[in-house]
């Protein structure tokens, strides 16, 4: 799958960290919690002059269906990196 390496996506601003999270944020409400973890981060590499964000991992302990595989897409698809 890397052979031939990965394409690094970035976050060239922290005002583009925050147009990510509003919009993850507006389709989720409930989920404001690791949305405001990941805005964090995002925020936090833009600073560090990191070539792409570096996320903490979430664990999300919830029930089925309240949204964290949504959620994770949701992200991935606003972060513009392949998904399923």
């Amino acid at each position: 799958m890397f052979r031939h390496g990965a394409k690094l996506i970035s976050v060239e601003s922290e005002h583009r960290a925050d147009e990510i999270a509003a919009a993850v944020h507006s389709e989720m409400l409930w989920m404001a919690a690791a949305t405001a973890m990941i805005l964090q981060d995002m925020r936090a590499s833009v600073r560090s002059g990191d070539p792409a964000p570096r996320l903490r991992p979430l664990l999300f302990v919830r029930p089925p269906g309240i949204g964290k595989t949504y959620w994770a897409r949701s992200l991935a698809q606003h972060l513009m990196v392949p998904h399923q």
